[in-house]
This record gives structure tokens, C-alpha cells and sequence, in this order.
């Protein structure tokens, strides 16, 4: 361990808000970007699928802009699409600082409501946007009945008896979702 003018030093991460970077000598220091996380441009090059299929170089990011990630390796990789879904969250100079939001092509199908994980997190987020306090957990996950299959939502907040009903017209905004529920007489 090191010990410099700002505090101590250590290798690896100390925490989520920070990132490490070598120094002339080969010893690491961390520099605090708070609660932005940028994009290592230097490690990669990086494209941005657009919900559009549109590709974007990272300066072209929009903040709130969400993407999919196509990474371009020195190893070999060319316009790997990695499957994950992230957000832009602000900026640092010019470097778009990202949020992951999950993974694409996550999708639960069990007789063609086709739910993908990015819209049932906001069906859930909007269901229970009236709580005093966000959930601290929430999992939607299909569960098999009598009548065939339902959805049941597990959840870490404090909830009020209009939620179910919330959720339910979120998920309702999903074509497929709403047919379902129709033949299912739900």
C-alpha cells in the first residue's frame, strides 16, 4: 500500500464511484467521478444501438438516451453486441457517463405476452410510483395455476391495495400482455 498527498492508495477498486488508473511507475491511484460512472474510451472502441437500430459513436450519445453496447476489441472482437441495455446519465468533459439497466433479449413468454425485462422494470417502477418509498426489491416472475399461468410480483416496500391493479394496467400497455390477459378472462 502507498501512501500519497490525497490519502491512501490500494490496489483494486475501493468503492463503486471511483475508478483506478496506472500511474508512470506502475502503482495505481483512484479518481472520484461521484455518482457518474464515464465510459472507458480508451480501452475499447464502442458503438451505441439505438432503439431505431441506429449506431452512434460515443460523443453522438444523448443524456437519457438509451442504447444497446457494440464493443470493438484489440483481442479480436469486432462489433460484439454484449447485450446490455444502458442509460445515459450525464456526462464528464465530454465522455458520456452510463447506467446499466439490464440485459437485452430477457423475455418472459409463457403462452405470447412476450414481457422484456426493460418494460416490465418500468410497468413495476410506474405501478409503484404512488408508495411513499420505492421498492427496495421487486421481481415479477411467471408462476403456474390451475387456470395456466399468472404473474406474481414479490416484492420489498410498503405496498397499498391499489397496487396489484396499478401493475396490472402498466402491463396492460404491452399489446401482447393485454390479448393474453383478455383469453385468459383476467
Amino acid at each position: 500500500m502507498r501512501r500519497g498527498r490525497s490519502g491512501n492508495y490500494s490496489r483494486g477498486f475501493r468503492d463503486t464511484d471511483s475508478t483506478q488508473r496506472a500511474a508512470r511507475d506502475g502503482s495505481l491511484y483512484y479518481v472520484s467521478f461521484g455518482a457518474l460512472h464515464p465510459l472507458a474510451i480508451r480501452s475499447h472502441f464502442f458503438e451505441f444501438l439505438d432503439d431505431n437500430g441506429q449506431l452512434h459513436l460515443a460523443h453522438e450519445l444523448v443524456a437519457g438516451g438509451e442504447y444497446q453496447v457494440v464493443v470493438t476489441t484489440s483481442g479480436g472482437l469486432y462489433r460484439y453486441r454484449l447485450g446490455d441495455r444502458v442509460k445515459v446519465n450525464g456526462v464528464l468533459g465530454r465522455t458520456p457517463s452510463l447506467k446499466f439497466l439490464g440485459r437485452v433479449g430477457i423475455v418472459s413468454d409463457q403462452c405470447g405476452e412476450k414481457l422484456s425485462e426493460a418494460f416490465v422494470t418500468r410497468a413495476v417502477r410506474e405501478a409503484s410510483s404512488p408508495l411513499l418509498k420505492p421498492p427496495r426489491f421487486a421481481l415479477l416472475a411467471p408462476e403456474q395455476c390451475t387456470g395456466g399461468v399468472r404473474y406474481a410480483l414479490f416484492i420489498e416496500a410498503r405496498v397499498d391495495g391499489g397496487l396489484g391493479a396499478r401493475l396490472d394496467e402498466a402491463l396492460r400497455e404491452n399489446p401482447n400482455y393485454r390479448y393474453c390477459a383478455k383469453l385468459a378472462n383476467c
